[in-house]
């Protein structure tokens, strides 16, 4: 979806966290950091510090270079994850945004062997851009049947 359209969503509907979630990604890949981080913001005071919201901020900060942070935002994930179970393909997100690549395909790997139903998204997510030049990747895509 592009950004215009959901600016026109959060014009619509300004306390819908899905999307400025959206909005964030959208921003991040297009090299808006300073605009990606305030929809983080937003979305954290609309929906608070929950696993899902968490991972969207880690990969988004990942994504615009604020490496540390990601780090941070990954260690509390991980530490919620004990308690409140965790969809790996979203920690192979955040993995995948800060280059490495060990820890993304290891979480992809748990996703595949749970048969996430995120699995079907690989093909074509922009999270997983980092990791498509690898043949790990290709191989990964035959086991979900998305290979060409």
């Amino acid at each position: 979806m592009a950004i215009e359209a959901l600016r026109k969503v959060v014009e619509i509907e300004p306390k819908f966290g899905q999307a400025h979630i959206k909005l964030g990604f959208s921003y991040a890949h297009a090299g808006m950091p300073q605009e990606a981080l305030h929809e983080m913001e937003r979305t954290r005071e609309l929906m608070g510090d929950n696993i899902e919201t968490l991972i969207c901020r880690g990969y988004v900060y990942a994504v615009v270079g604020k490496a540390d942070e990601a780090r941070g935002i990954l260690r509390e994930v991980l530490a919620l994850a004990s308690r409140e179970g965790i969809k790996p393909y979203r920690v192979a997100d955040i993995y995948a945004a800060l280059g490495d690549r060990e820890q993304a395909f290891a979480w992809l790997e748990k996703a595949y062997e749970a048969r996430m139903v995120e699995n079907e998204w690989l093909k074509v997510t922009p999270q997983m851009d980092n990791l498509r030049g690898d043949p790990r990747y290709t191989q990964l895509l035959r086991r979900v049947g998305l290979a060409d």
